[in-house]
């Protein structure tokens, strides 16, 4: 494998730094219950982490394990406050994943947005 660089991800590096993430969520439960096929939720996750990353880079705190030009792993944080993500700016930049993943999965698309909304609300409420 060679050496493993741990650095701190870049903009232009935000599609390839969100792969690991998206394979490693290939089996999680809860993504094979939003999209059941595999080769949709294939694509579905890579939105959703490329989104997710995205979204975390202009904070500084997105890093990769990267070797030989292949990120192996990543992790993201926001700081106190930033998720749910708020603001006309933040929004906007979700739309195009969301509306890829409508395109996806129109069945399963309004389940997983409700998720992702209870989600904000919850990380609201115990900030208050």
């Amino acid at each position: 494998m060679g050496d493993v660089d741990v650095r701190t991800v870049v903009p232009a590096e935000a599609a390839a730094a969100a792969m690991p993430l998206a394979r490693s969520h290939l089996t999680d439960p809860g993504m094979q219950a939003f999209f059941p096929d595999p080769r949709t939720r294939s694509k579905a996750v890579e939105q959703v982490f490329g989104l997710t990353v995205r979204d975390a880079v202009p904070f500084g705190h997105v890093y990769a394990a990267v070797s030989g030009g292949r990120f192996l792993g990543t992790a993201a944080w926001l700081p106190p406050g930033a998720f749910p993500p708020s603001g006309l700016r933040r929004s906007l930049a979700s739309v195009r994943s969301l509306l890829r993943i409508l395109w996806l999965a129109p069945r399963t698309f309004g389940a997983f947005f409700a998720f992702s909304m209870t989600a904000g609300k919850q990380a609201k409420r115990q900030r208050m």
